[in-house]
C-alpha cells in the first residue's frame, strides 16, 4: 500500500489538515491499510462533504474511499442497496436511473 502526505478538508471546526493518505482499489487493499502502524490512528475519509471534523486527525493516517465506488446489489421490493463508501449520491442516482431505464438525469 502506497502512502503520500496530502492536505484533506472538511466543513466542520477543523478545515484542513495534514495526514498521509492511501486510496484503496479494492477492500482487500482498504483491509490491509487499517492494519499499516500509527501513533495518531487512521480513519475513512469520503469528499470532505461530511459537516463533522472529518479532517481533524492532523499527522494521523487516512483511507481515501473514493475509488471503492461498486454499487453490489439493489432490491427493487424493499429498496435495499448494497453498495461500496466510496460511491457518491450523484453515482446511486445515476445508477438506478439506468436500472429503472428513465435516462439521464437532466440538470
Amino acid at each position: 500500500m502506497n502512502w503520500d502526505t496530502d492536505i484533506l478538508n472538511s466543513r466542520g471546526r477543523v478545515h484542513h489538515t495534514l495526514v498521509d493518505v492511501c486510496a484503496p482499489s479494492d477492500t482487500a487493499e482498504a483491509i490491509e491499510a487499517t492494519r499499516a502502524p500509527n501513533h495518531r490512528g487512521i480513519f475513512a475519509y469520503g469528499g470532505g462533504r461530511g459537516y463533522g471534523d472529518t479532517a481533524s486527525n492532523n499527522g494521523g493516517r487516512s483511507i481515501l474511499t473514493s475509488r471503492l465506488n461498486d454499487i453490489h446489489e439493489f432490491d427493487s421490493k424493499d429498496g435495499r442497496i448494497v453498495y461500496d463508501p466510496g460511491a457518491t449520491f450523484e453515482l446511486l442516482v445515476q445508477w438506478l436511473l439506468q436500472e429503472m431505464n428513465t435516462g439521464p438525469l437532466r440538470k
